[in-house]
């Protein structure tokens, strides 16, 4: 293994720590260094990409989630979030497509068939949001 790969896995290691003590500040930060390194290291974009979620930052976790399905176009995790994120913002169809991409890519996927429910039931579409929690 080479120093930059064993830097950027120790770098990425610490920001989840502090990620997950809610250390938010500090993580972003380390995020982002990894980042500066490896722009494209999906694991750090798709974890700033929560981060963002949490301090409400929905344009850069947008962002960063596009930027993740360009990497891995088959990214399920990145499509449920942009479908959370859509629904925080009301933008219904939006919340839909990327809960439905979701699904399409990982068709066991339970949280994004219950998110897409409850965007069927706040729609009224009641017979829909039923098939989603079957």
């Amino acid at each position: 293994m080479d120093k930059k790969n064993f830097s950027i896995e120790e770098t990425f290691a610490s920001a989840f720590q502090h990620h997950q003590k809610n250390n938010l500040k500090e993580a972003e930060n380390l995020y982002n260094k990894i980042l500066g390194i490896d722009p494209n290291h999906l694991e750090s974009i798709l974890h700033l990409g929560l981060l963002s979620i949490q301090i409400k930052n929905f344009d850069r976790a947008i962002q960063l989630f596009n930027k993740a399905i360009e990497i891995h176009p088959n990214q399920a995790n990145a499509y449920h979030n942009l479908g959370y994120i859509f629904t925080e913002l009301g933008e219904y169809q939006k919340a839909i497509t990327s809960c439905q991409k979701a699904i399409q890519i990982q068709p066991n996927y339970a949280e994004a068939h219950y998110n897409l429910g409850n965007i069927f039931k706040k729609l009224g579409k009641f017979q829909k949001a039923k098939d989603c929690f079957k």
